[in-house]
């Protein structure tokens, strides 16, 4: 890992500045199988990048909520690899991976909090999660401006509590066995194309929140914050057994039991793939807000 290496991409990868890797691959209903064979050919690429290797690094988000009986946390660690690679009539395009979960937060009373690994009010930001460690501690914005940060050496370390631009979208499940329940408490009106170009923070016109825990769960319970913290990645590829470095966390599905299980809004369209029935402008939860793999 670190060995840098250079090769012409013909093509735009799926994962470059407009999309995370294997973006909607669950959506439209790839096996099981598939997405497993994906994940082994990576293993064998070394993990790195066909173009510069920026690095690999784990971090951990946490949740903070207010509650009646006090404050409630739970935290997640991810891990981000990002790169730089050559396209042809596109030049050097930044490239990213991301490994994780949503973290959940069991508040009791059969009350739940799920932190997402997307952004805004629909979830249809799919990329800002790998570059939080970039725009929250270098503050340059994702994409091209935080690889150029990494390519220059400049360090990903330290803690920082994120500014609500920043804050991933945030869902509850009235039944947690039911996809179909989620409902967003928390969310930012900011994308990509509402920041200003030269920084990470939201045009003013455009920024809002949404923030209904208060209103959904009662008195008492309120919105805290989220941080983000720098943990070690170790060294590959023992800590992709877990010898060194902070695991990244696993597990949802022991909350979210109908994560191995077919998405009732998806409907097969007879040639090998799904289509999503829910209407377009709705908030359209999927398997990669709640678990990447690579």
């Amino acid at each position: 890992m670190g060995l840098l290496r250079k090769r012409v991409l013909l093509f735009e990868p799926e994962n470059s500045d407009r999309r995370g890797v294997f973006s909607g691959m669950y959506a439209i209903g790839l096996s099981r199988r598939s997405a497993l064979a994906m994940l082994g050919s990576s293993m064998l690429a070394g993990c790195g990048f066909l173009g510069k290797d920026l690095g690999t690094y784990r971090f951990r988000l946490t949740l903070s909520v207010n509650t009646p009986e006090g404050v409630r946390e739970a935290s997640g660690v991810m891990e981000a690899s990002y790169g730089l690679e050559q396209v042809i009539g596109r030049g050097e395009v930044s490239n990213h991976r991301l490994k994780g979960e949503a973290v959940f937060l069991d508040l009791g009373n059969a009350r739940n909090l799920v932190m997402l690994l997307v952004h805004g009010p629909r979830g249809a930001d799919v990329n800002q999660m790998a570059w939080l460690p970039t725009t929250a501690l270098l503050k340059k914005p994702w994409g091209m401006g935080s690889a150029e940060a990494l390519a220059e050496g400049l360090k990903l370390e330290g803690s920082v509590e994120l500014i609500p631009a920043l804050i991933p979208t945030i869902v509850t499940f009235s039944d947690l066995n039911n996809p179909a329940t989620a409902q967003i408490v928390y969310a930012t009106g900011v994308g990509p194309q509402d920041r200003d170009p030269l920084t990470i923070q939201p045009k003013r016109e455009q920024y809002a929140v949404i923030d209904t825990i208060s209103e959904t769960f009662g008195s008492g319970y309120s919105f805290r914050g989220v941080t983000l913290k720098m943990v070690s990645a170790g060294i590959w590829p023992l800590n992709y057994f877990g010898i060194t470095g902070q695991q990244v966390t696993s597990g949802i599905e022991k909350h979210l039991t109908w994560l191995s299980k077919p998405l009732p809004w998806l409907k097969s369209n007879n040639r090998g793939a799904y289509i999503d029935t829910r209407p377009q402008d709705s908030f359209r939860l999927n398997i990669e807000h709640l678990k990447r793999v690579i």
